[in-house]
């Protein structure tokens, strides 16, 4: 069964969550677009192979997200947390942030409708650098990265 023809982009879709996610959206039927950064990895080769269109994409280089997501209804995104596999040393918590803010900045360009952001390092404020720091219940608003119209 195909949900309305609808694209959700999971970006982040070889990791346990991403996983989980374009795993459930594939056995319900949604056409699902995996975003990673090998798509030779046995996580996208398994995705590729339940139905998935895998993509490499590197959250990290604006250009190559837009024409990932163009095209797509939703997008799910979590972003590889610090020491996380196939990460560098040196990624921290504000690459996580930066990833976040690059796939919901495509996600406003390519005209995304829904955009979910999981975090594994966190999404509350750090220093003014959250994505979009709110209290459990209230409307992301207080924050540029949560200004994009999804």
């Amino acid at each position: 069964m195909i949900v309305n023809g609808l694209i959700v982009a999971v970006a982040g879709s070889t990791g346990q969550q991403g996983g989980a996610v374009a795993r459930r959206l594939l056995a319900d039927g949604w056409t699902v677009r995996a975003l990673t950064r090998d798509p030779t990895s046995p996580g996208a080769r398994a995705l590729a192979n339940a139905g998935a269109d895998v993509r490499a994409v590197d959250m990290a280089d604006p250009a190559a997200l837009k024409p990932a997501l163009d095209g797509a209804y939703g997008v799910f995104s979590v972003q590889p947390a610090s020491g996380a596999p196939g990460t560098p040393p040196d990624y921290s918590w504000q690459d996580e942030i930066a990833a976040g803010r690059n796939v919901a900045d495509a996600a406003a360009s390519a005209g995304v409708r829904h955009l979910v952001y999981a975090s594994a390092n966190s999404a509350q404020d750090r220093a003014y650098g959250a994505l979009c720091p709110y209290a459990a219940g209230d409307a992301p608003r207080a924050q540029p990265g949560c200004r994009r119209g999804l």
